[in-house]
């Protein structure tokens, strides 16, 4: 179905694959972006895919959901904020110049996703799958963890509140500008 000529059968065999790791389905979504809006129940499953779904983790899937989430000049700003919720959900290592980068943009929902990354990061957070989120286990932190502070924890924060709080995202500005060359930034 993604090779199909048919946009709103593509985007959701796009769909399919992306929801399997698929890192060229990915890509593909950005291509897709300008006909999305046309086709607001497969870009809905598409949208889900990537924010729910897309878990990989290797440097070529961040970097393409990092330049989705950064793309000022992307066609549509829900597929920003699925990647960037992709990459705030992975929060790993190589998502955190993305997530830093999501600090200033004018999108709260953008921002939102940058605070909550940066945070799951610092505190050790493990990964956030679909399958343990009915028991709130990507909420479970360990007991240390190497960028874990009593700091850290007061300012962690998911969601729309996040990116509204200037206390908070400046926190994490600093954190971020403090950290990032011990972590290879």
């Amino acid at each position: 179905m993604s090779a199909s000529p048919s946009p709103n059968q593509k985007i959701l065999g796009l769909s399919g694959l992306i929801r399997g790791g698929s890192v060229a389905a990915l890509s593909a979504s950005l291509d897709a972006a300008p006909t999305l809006s046309a086709y607001p129940f497969e870009a809905g499953v598409l949208l889900r895919s990537i924010r729910d779904e897309f878990r990989s983790t290797d440097s070529t899937s961040i970097e393409i959901l990092g330049q989705i989430a950064t793309a000022s000049t992307c066609p549509s700003q829900q597929l920003r904020q699925a990647a960037a919720r992709a990459l705030a959900s992975i929060h790993t290592i190589r998502a955190l110049p993305y997530l830093a980068a999501l600090l200033d943009d004018p999108d709260t929902n953008l921002r939102s996703e940058g605070v909550g990354g940066l945070g799951s990061f610092a505190n050790g957070l493990p990964i956030q799958t679909s399958k343990d989120v009915a028991s709130l286990a990507y909420l479970q932190r360990p007991t240390s963890a190497p960028y874990m502070t009593t700091t850290t924890l007061a300012n962690f924060a998911l969601g729309p509140t996040a990116a509204t709080d200037d206390i908070r995202l400046s926190f994490w500005r600093a954190w971020w500008l403090q950290n990032r060359a011990a972590l290879g930034y």
